[in-house]
């Protein structure tokens, strides 16, 4: 029922704007059915008001829309039941990135403090110093260490002097990285060469591949947590965020092409006999694809 009221409002509508344009235009009709049926649609094409009237919507305009803010080319597209699923998916993506990025910035502090507080570049060092010659085989450089236990283990040995006996050693494959980058704090969990920094294993041997401490293990696991876990899931939550723009883009076209494709008006006039009198009126013919 509303629907039929609203296609009668709808004809109200344009049939006086249409004989508003007529006036405005000045189009004098003759009566010749024909003819007058040809300037009529001329004066429609060349009409601003009445294309105004009866533009259809831009798919690039939608898609762009819907590109930058998902569910706006829905609303331009009168698609408005779309809006609230595309909003809510970013919605729930955006806060989900925000989450775990935090709680992955949180493990990634955490393991760097375990790892300042367990593992010693000195005790390392020390390490080397004691063993490195057997190890290599040779001669290697002895590592300076300031004897100030007031300053933090990395401001006490040059990282340098550290690095020349680590390539001494033939069966160390890495070379200690200096204090602050990520790849620090990746090398002390992963390689077992660097076993004797941890506080909780044994000075007192050569042997670094065998007994590695509890701690060096557990440590792994916290280092590798935040990206295996929070890291990743806040990457899939930008995902899902950049596919909910794509698809709101080529479901806002879809929609501006159906949008476009619904209402399609076709104006005409039309020759009225009554009793002798010849009346001429413009007729709207609607074609409505629900």
């Amino acid at each position: 029922m509303k629907f039929y009221v609203l296609l009668v409002l709808f004809s109200i509508s344009f049939v006086n704007i249409f004989g508003q344009i007529v006036k405005e235009e000045k189009i004098e009709l003759t009566g010749n059915l024909k003819s007058d049926i040809k300037a009529v649609n001329t004066m429609i094409k060349e009409s601003p008001k009445l294309q105004e009237e009866f533009k259809k919507k831009s798919p690039v305009l939608a898609v762009l829309m819907s590109a930058i803010v998902p569910g706006a080319g829905q609303y331009y597209a009168e698609s408005y039941w779309r809006i609230p699923v595309y909003l809510a998916v970013e919605a729930t993506a955006i806060i989900a990135n925000i989450y775990y990025n935090k709680k992955g910035d949180d493990a990634t502090e955490e393991f760097k403090a375990y790892a300042d507080e367990h593992w010693s570049v000195v005790r390392y060092s020390e390490w080397l110093n004691t063993f490195g010659a057997e190890l290599a085989k040779q001669e290697v450089p002895h590592i300076t260490i300031d004897q100030d236990a007031s300053k933090k283990p990395w401001e006490r040995v040059n990282f340098k002097q550290v690095n020349s006996v680590e390539e001494k050693v033939s069966t160390f494959s890495h070379r200690l990285i200096p204090y602050g980058e990520q790849q620090y704090y990746e090398l002390i969990g992963k390689y077992k060469q660097y076993n004797h920094g941890w506080d909780k294993s044994d000075p007192t041997t050569s042997e670094y591949m065998t007994n590695v401490p509890q701690q060096m293990l557990d440590y792994s696991d916290m280092f590798n947590r935040p990206d295996e876990t929070y890291y990743k899931y806040a990457s899939i939550a930008i995902g899902a965020i950049i596919v909910n723009h794509l698809i709101s883009a080529i479901d806002a076209a879809l929609s501006t092409n159906a949008y476009n494709k619904r209402i399609a008006a076709n104006v005409s006039l039309k020759k009225s006999e009554f009793y002798g009198y010849v009346d001429i009126y413009p007729e709207l013919n609607l074609n409505i694809r629900l």
